[in-house]
């Protein structure tokens, strides 16, 4: 994984989670997710994008048809939607941390205009990205695009 919302195999994505919070003043939050996976793309694609593309069928052990990938991702939301209504983010903070790519390499994190880099340290209960800054800090990032560095295997510590 990738924070906040890319899905990574090896060094390309493979998929991106987008989610959207909607105020709607005193009543309760609205929130839009959208779900993109490369499941058959052209090779074209990463001429157009800044980043290297993996797409699902050239991955995958088991063919499967869009309907069924739609089908079991639904399902898997319904159920993780459920449990964070529950429990909130903790309960997914190990799995989350243990797939983290950018844990202990050096990234830029881009946060409402300022930039800043440091080396990435994992998801808190929260589901905040932590950083820790080139003078030792921690910050926590909750919002903006947190990406590796030109020279991602530096490290601080």
């Amino acid at each position: 994984m990738k924070w906040p919302n890319d899905i990574m195999f090896s060094e390309g994505k493979l998929a991106g989670i987008l989610v959207d919070v909607i105020p709607a003043g005193d009543g309760p939050l609205r929130v839009v997710v959208g779900i993109g996976v490369n499941i058959c793309n052209s090779l074209d694609l990463e001429q157009v994008v800044d980043q290297r593309v993996i797409n699902l069928q050239d991955i995958a052990i088991r063919s499967i048809s869009r309907t069924q990938l739609t089908g079991e991702l639904i399902l898997a939301m319904a159920l993780a939607l459920d449990r964070f209504e529950k429990s909130g983010f903790a309960p997914d903070q190990v799995a989350w941390n243990q797939c983290d790519r950018f844990r202990g390499r050096t990234v830029l994190a881009s946060i409402g205009g300022q930039v800043f880099e440091g080396a990435g340290y994992g998801v808190d209960s929260e589901g905040c990205y932590r950083i820790i800054d080139t003078s030792g800090n921690e910050q926590a990032v909750s919002a903006g695009e947190v990406k590796l560095s030109a020279n991602p295997n530096r490290r601080f510590r």
